[in-house]
């Protein structure tokens, strides 16, 4: 038998290949399957069909099932999951996209002409066409693996309205969101936790409504996640602890209650922890020891009973404490006083008694 096989890879209903391959025989399916996602820039699931018959993905070589005497065959190819594009067309639509203030090229801009010897099939679709949403307003693209992949949407203030699709947890190479300053309305997906390459989430100053979804527990390689601003109610997640590359996390202006779950003494990287104006109640968990690089603590404008934990006096790296406006009670703790590069202590607004300890009276700012 000949060393290699030609094969036409067709959509289903078409009358011309999207495009044509030549492998090595003793190559397996599973490997052919490899190179057509490969060749195609297609990150999602497919199926193959050889004689109208699903071809099983293994690793059976290509040899034992071709006839001896066909060295160019047809193989019919089907899509299991969305194409980047048909995302990106649903989430245009349903944050009302003709409405955003900034769009260039998106959707029918530089849309070309459908081959209609091929059809409308997603996968020739986003194969032939797969440049043209690189040109898109907001959009970037990165090398990653030697493809273009899109890492980083970007629509700040942007007038989008709307609803975030869940299917945006698909975009699997995402690294940055940023659609804050907008009317988006509806829930956070819990989809949104399939993004496991995500670094920076900000969706503040918007709408969002819902719990904030446990899933986002899955988002490791999180640095910055900016939720504030919105209408988000329920508890904090304790998957949040499980975030250990976090260095941001603000949740400020929300409805959020319940207590501050003690799983974010996980959060060993955190440097910013912001909860200010919510319905936040419980006590300060003394876990809260563990955020050694933590610089700036707001949990001002909630409902935080009892003492100031003294474990605080071991965060050598804070420089501003904003505890205004809670039900705290007891002393002023001493180790405070430890914490050379605090700048400001407030305390205004709390049930605290005793006298002012000698070891703060130098800080800039504080209290009553």
């Amino acid at each position: 038998m000949n060393n290699e096989i030609i094969f036409n890879i067709e959509a289903i209903g078409s009358r011309k290949p999207i495009y044509t391959l030549s492998i090595e025989a003793n190559k397996t399916i599973n490997e052919l399957y490899e190179r057509i996602l490969y060749d195609l820039e297609y990150e999602g699931r497919i199926n193959l069909y050889l004689n109208n018959k699903k071809l099983a993905n293994n690793n059976n070589k290509l040899c034992k099932i071709i006839k001896k005497n066909k060295y160019e065959v047809n193989l019919c190819i089907e899509a299991l999951e969305y194409t980047e594009r048909e995302i990106l067309e649903k989430f245009y639509n349903l944050t009302k996209g003709d409405n955003w203030i900034f769009k260039h090229n998106w959707l029918n801009k530089n849309k070309p002409e459908i081959d209609h010897n091929v059809g409308f099939n997603k996968i020739f679709w986003q194969y032939r066409y797969r440049n043209f949403t690189k040109k898109w307003y907001g959009l970037k693209y990165s090398n990653i693996k030697k493809k273009k992949c899109l890492t980083r949407i970007h629509l700040v203030e942007n007038n989008l309205r709307g609803y975030i699709c869940k299917e945006i947890g698909y975009l699997k190479f995402l690294e940055r969101i940023y659609l804050s300053i907008n009317n988006l309305r509806g829930s956070i997906p819990r989809e949104i936790g399939k993004l496991s390459n995500l670094c920076n989430l900000d969706l503040s100053k918007n709408k969002l409504r819902g719990e904030i979804p446990k899933e986002v527990g899955k988002l490791i390689k999180i640095k910055e996640l900016n939720l504030s601003d919105n209408e988000l109610y329920g508890e904090i997640p304790r998957e949040i602890g499980k975030l250990i590359n976090l260095c941001e996390l603000n949740l400020s202006y929300n409805c959020l209650s319940g207590e501050i779950p003690k799983e974010i003494g996980n959060n060993h990287n955190l440097q910013f922890l912001r909860l200010k104006s919510n319905c936040i109640t419980g006590e300060i968990p003394k876990e809260i020891e563990y955020l050694t690089n933590l610089k700036k603590l707001d949990l001002s404008l909630n409902n935080i009973k009892g003492e100031i934990p003294k474990e605080i006096g071991k965060l050598n790296n804070l420089r501003d404490i904003n505890l205004n406006k809670n039900k705290l009670t007891g002393e002023i703790p001493k180790e405070i006083g430890k914490l050379v590069n605090l700048s400001r202590l407030s305390l205004v607004g709390n049930e605290l008694t005793g006298e002012i300890p000698e070891e703060i009276k130098d800080i800039t700012e504080y209290l009553n």
